[in-house]
């Protein structure tokens, strides 16, 4: 029966050893399984590094060749308005060509083209700020003098030494004028002062 003892040993003894083997047979199985799905994901995660790589290159020369387009565009964005110039320089060209027999005629030939040249710049957007008359306005009038009169209205526009101009919204230029003050009267000054 010792025997028999010594075989249910080894027996049970064999079954725990089968067992752990199961089990550690498993966990590799597992760890290998796991190793796989890691292999599988460093794949993709290569796939999209490369694929990121490859999109910031192109994006880089997207934003390179579009710098190179805006630079033309900016270059050239005068073009338009310079060709509707050029007949205006031509007109003072012809205008200093002609014989200077007859001034007013040549001041008269000066006032159309430059009404001309005016009208081209209106249609460009380009207005001009009215001034005398006007309530000073920092925003389009920079003053340069003050005239002081004894029944003046206070801060108004009253003489323009260079106008002033708006491009759609903006001022790109503000008028030079001369504003007004009320003068004070020193003799009505000196009356009005208690003794």
């Amino acid at each position: 029966m010792k025997q028999d003892g010594r075989s249910k040993d080894r027996a049970e003894h064999a079954g725990e050893k089968g067992e752990a083997g199961q089990q550690d047979g498993g966990e590799v199985l597992d760890l290998s399984k796991q190793v796989g799905e890691l292999a599988e994901k460093l794949k993709a995660c290569e796939k999209f590094e490369e694929l990121y790589f490859k999109k910031a290159a192109e994006f880089d020369n997207f934003r390179k060749r579009n710098d190179r387009h805006k630079a033309q565009i900016i270059k050239l964005a005068n073009e338009d308005l310079l060709l509707e110039i050029l007949p205006i320089v031509d007109n003072f060209e012809r205008a200093l060509a002609a014989p200077a027999e007859n001034i007013s005629s040549l001041h008269d030939g000066i006032e159309l083209i430059l009404k001309q040249l005016e009208n081209l710049l209106e249609k460009a957007g380009l207005k001009r700020i009215k001034s005398v008359g006007e309530k000073f306005n920092p925003h389009y009038h920079h003053a340069i003098g003050v005239v002081e009169k004894q029944d003046a209205e206070e801060d108004l526009v009253v003489e323009e030494n260079l106008p002033g101009y708006i491009l759609f919204d903006k001022v790109v230029r503000p008028a030079m004028v001369k504003v007004s003050k009320r003068a004070h009267n020193p003799t009505t000054a000196s009356e009005n002062k208690p003794e």
